[in-house]
């Protein structure tokens, strides 16, 4: 059986009917590394650990896509709240099904119990530039998709706008767990160098409230790494000399100790002792000379470093701007690099 009766307790009683339309299918229908993805998902099912089952099914779904597979996995992400990616595959299986009546009706049924809870946006854009890019989560979007409608998932969403000549424009846009329309109207993209960003203006949705956003894009710091090494050389170098000043004064109290023997008969009577002495200030003094000039160069080191840190454009900064709209209230940070 591709799924038995024991994967039913794991299931809210909304989605407890799928069980009954995949105990149909066939093992021998499946490969076996997809079939083994499948068995994990039930088991990581059972667990409660919905994100990994679903992504086991989506695995083996991309092994061998058949609709049960498929109708297990649309199961899954609706649990996983991802109702848009749910939404697409009940309505792939509604459509595509031929075979199994029962399936097919089940799945046409969850789409449509789906479709007046989804979250839509809609990506435009007016001043369409020569070899305009645009993409969402990293995925492009065609050009017949823009100004249409398209079912979201909710969280958060990242689009970005590039093309030659101009700088990238990018938005992110959170949208709440509820319907509601929203709408990104690109604006036209500034002059200059591919790979800078220009902060985007499209709508942001935080929990249903719509409201304007500059993009919150904060000035990296390129002298971060620089900096911190001249930190860490300034005190190392510091530890150093006083390290070798601790071994100076070693060396300065043996060689006293020495020095203090009454006369040369007895320093030739205690020849061992003021051996020791006068060895033992010798080496201190030899390691006290090292550590002295190591820290000096390493500490001398970290302050240049910190000296040549380079500074920040002065094209680039931060921001502080208030941000009001009817259920909204706050500030905005943001800036450019």
């Amino acid at each position: 059986m591709r799924l038995g009766r024991s994967i039913l307790p794991a299931f809210s009683s909304v989605f407890a009917s799928v069980a009954v339309l995949l105990v149909s299918a066939s093992a021998s229908a499946q490969s076996g590394a997809a079939d083994e993805l499948y068995k994990a998902g039930i088991q990581l099912i059972q667990k409660n650990q919905t994100a990994a089952a679903c992504e086991k099914f989506q695995a083996s779904y991309s092994l061998e896509p058949l609709p049960s597979t498929l109708t297990a996995l649309a199961t899954c992400r609706e649990q996983e709240g991802k109702t848009a990616t749910a939404y697409g595959h009940f309505k792939r299986v509604a459509e595509n099904e031929k075979e199994n009546p029962d399936r097919q009706k089940f799945a046409a049924d969850r789409a449509k119990a789906l479709e007046p809870k989804l979250i839509r946006m809609t990506i435009d854009m007016r001043d369409r530039p020569k070899g305009l890019t645009i993409t969402l989560d990293g995925k492009e979007v065609a050009d017949a998709v823009l100004g249409i409608s398209i079912p979201m998932d909710p969280g958060e969403h990242i689009i970005i706008a590039t093309a030659p000549g101009k700088k990238d424009w990018m938005q992110k846009v959170n949208l709440g767990p509820s319907q509601v329309a929203n709408r990104i109207d690109i604006p036209a993209l500034e002059d200059g160098p591919s790979g800078q960003i220009s902060g985007g203006g499209g709508t942001n949705v935080v929990n249903n409230t719509r409201f304007v956003e500059r993009e919150k894009i904060i000035e990296k710091d390129a002298g971060s790494t620089q900096r911190l090494f001249g930190y860490i050389g300034i005190a190392t170098g510091g530890a150093a000399l006083l390290t070798a000043g601790g071994f100076q004064t070693f060396a300065f109290l043996e060689e006293s100790t020495y020095n203090g023997l009454p006369t040369t008969e007895a320093k030739q009577q205690d020849q061992a002792s003021s051996s020791g002495h006068y060895k033992s200030a010798k080496r201190n003094q030899t390691v006290a000379q090292i550590l002295g000039i190591s820290g000096g160069v390493v500490g001398i080191t970290g302050l240049v470093l910190l000296l040549t840190v380079p500074k920040s454009k002065s094209a680039s900064g931060m921001y502080v701007t208030p941000n009001l709209s009817p259920g909204y209230g706050g500030l905005v940070a943001g800036g450019r690099f």
